[in-house]
């Protein structure tokens, strides 16, 4: 049975996840806005055969969840991204959103593998990371988000906070399933 602050919970990543989609149509995967043409920084790193890319985190629409954006690409032996921490969220999961039509899930994902065959992308309406219950931010601030590999070890980039841009008239509803529900856990450190 749910709790008042699962459905609380549940509420704001609702709203979150469809703000999120509703920027990938503003942002796409690079780092300009194709109706203004205005860039926003992206974080970048590399730790070993480890190159992540495009970081970014749009500030965020409910102060009781944000997402962070990245590319993974991979010039070595396989690895797995098995968690991401930051001072600015003692919770944090790697989600993945599962499209119903005209509704959508995210589910929490135990790991996420990294290959030289295809690059990880965490993008809006794709795998994220969700910051649950993070500090405020502003936009311009920079987040430090620290990845979690099994065979690399950690990582930390330097992540900006970009603006989340209004427009989206998506009425799709996002919902969260709960970690015994999805079969995974909650991946993440304090």
């Amino acid at each position: 049975m749910l709790t008042p602050h699962d459905h609380a919970l549940r509420r704001a990543l609702t709203v979150a996840a469809a703000v999120g989609a509703g920027v990938t149509a503003l942002v796409g995967c690079g780092s300009s806005h194709p109706a203004t043409g205005s860039s926003f920084p992206t974080g970048s790193a590399t730790i070993g055969s480890l190159h992540i890319t495009g970081a970014y985190v749009p500030l965020n629409a409910s102060p009781s969840v944000a997402a962070a954006y990245f590319t993974v690409t991979d010039d070595g032996a396989a690895d797995t991204l098995l968690s991401v921490t930051s001072p600015i969220s003692r919770s944090i999961g790697l989600h993945r959103t599962v499209d119903h039509g005209s509704t959508g899930e995210m589910l929490p994902v135990v790991s996420l593998p990294v290959s030289q065959s295809a690059a990880l992308r965490l993008a809006p309406g794709g795998y994220h990371v969700m910051l649950m219950s993070p500090a405020t931010m502003k936009v311009g601030q920079t987040v430090a988000l620290t990845l979690h590999f099994a065979h690399a070890g950690a990582v930390t980039v330097q992540t900006p906070v970009v603006p989340l841009t209004a427009g989206d008239d998506d009425t799709s509803t996002m919902t969260m399933a709960s970690s015994s529900a999805s079969g995974g856990s909650m991946t993440g450190m304090s």
